[in-house]
């Protein structure tokens, strides 16, 4: 199953307090390491989803057509705040991000930006 940045997928998502939660998550990229490949993610929620997005560094999927081609059941907010490494053997594609429209790509890439900013230290977006 090869998987690639923009992909979606399902995975038991690392967390610090609540152990391995079942999510959705979005592919930020995807690596080979020691043989291994690895997927950078970012967590993926159905809860407090708001359409512009609570955060600039949140990618909102919340329309019937791209929450079908997402392979999600409803509107998904995804926080490239929150992100984590898992093996691609452990995770599901379950579809992809439209990243040749506009829309979808320039909303993605703000997020990312963001997100960017924000892991870096520099400030508070």
């Amino acid at each position: 199953m090869p998987v690639d940045a923009g992909d979606v997928i399902y995975v038991k998502f690392p967390t610090t307090n609540a152990g391995d939660l079942a999510h959705p998550a979005l592919v930020l990229c995807a690596y080979n390491e020691a043989g291994t490949v690895l997927l950078s993610v970012a967590y993926g929620s159905s809860k407090k989803v708001c359409a512009s997005g609570h955060t600039p560094y949140e990618m909102v999927i919340n329309t019937p057509k791209y929450i079908r081609l997402a392979g999600l059941r409803e509107p998904t907010r995804f926080d490239l705040s929150v992100r984590a490494t898992v093996e691609l053997a452990k995770a599901s594609k379950i579809g992809s991000l439209n990243l040749q429209d506009p829309a979808i790509f320039n909303k993605l890439r703000t997020a990312v930006l963001a997100s960017e900013y924000l892991l870096s230290g520099e400030g508070v977006v």
